[in-house]
């Protein structure tokens, strides 16, 4: 599986506070790219968080498009978390391309948890429906971007919503943390989702729901893995690990924990 890109979420080396994650590295975004880098990190997932800081970070698309040995393929964003309307949703992703336009990432991971929960078909067939038929249809055909949802529904569910519509842009985010947390056959799950899988977060949970340094919580990292190599995934994996007290260290030990598995 040498082919993937292992990549880290922006604010998960030199983060803003020690004691929240989802925040912008607005002071060290470009030495936080540098330091990935050096680590090994293939990409960096740009962190759309709640602040919208990313819109105050001057230089930030010039850097990306001189940067191409650390690639900016995907964007979280993870202001939707907040949103409470499904329009409030569109204009969030509406808000990142028009801020992006065509430096805009490849994929934009949604989050569709938090105040923003999508967890039944109809619910899901209904968010779908409104993309295909929104202006946000153009944009993303404009730009050649595809939207990964993060769901907490269960895969069949997820299925039947999106095999009625089919709609090549709309894809799954698939995060090994809440698999293995939510779910009592996450392995199954992967090869129910297996064609819809169009990006890879990686985190660790303890037994409690915790999220953990990676290989010290409840996920198989080797049979996922495997299982990912079985479906033919080759597509992107960022870390969205914790930092507790040293998060250069951390994401030190984590980026090796995981190299020696995927090799």
């Amino acid at each position: 599986m040498n082919n993937l890109s292992i990549g880290i979420m922006q604010g998960r080396i030199l983060p803003k506070f020690i004691d929240r994650l989802q925040v912008f590295p607005i002071n060290t975004w470009r030495e936080e790219f540098s330091v990935a880098k050096d680590i090994g990190f293939q990409h960096v997932e740009l962190l759309w968080d709640g602040e919208q800081d990313i819109k105050n970070a001057k230089g930030l698309t010039c850097f990306m498009s001189e940067t191409p040995h650390l690639h900016t393929p995907s964007i979280c964003v993870d202001s939707i978390c907040s949103c409470t309307s499904l329009q409030g949703m569109l204009n969030e992703i509406i808000d990142v391309i028009d801020t992006f336009k065509e430096n805009t990432p490849s994929i934009l991971v949604i989050p569709l948890l938090g105040e923003a929960t999508i967890n039944t078909t109809h619910k899901l067939k209904e968010f779908i429906d409104e993309v295909n038929t929104h202006n946000i249809k153009n944009l993303l055909q404009t730009y050649n971007v595809k939207l990964a949802l993060e769901l907490d529904m269960h895969p069949s569910k997820i299925i039947e919503a999106m095999e009625s519509t089919d709609l090549e842009f709309i894809g799954i985010c698939l995060d090994s943390g809440n698999l293995w947390h939510y779910s009592a056959t996450p392995i199954q799950d992967i090869r129910t989702l297996s064609k819809k899988i169009i990006h890879v977060h990686i985190k660790d949970r303890d037994l409690s729901g915790d999220n953990v340094l990676l290989g010290d919580g409840i996920v198989d990292f080797r049979t996922f893995f495997e299982v990912l190599k079985d479906i033919e995934y080759s597509g992107l994996m960022t870390l969205e690990t914790k930092y507790f007290k040293n998060p250069l260290d951390e994401v030190k030990k984590n980026f090796k924990y995981i190299s020696k598995i995927v090799q």
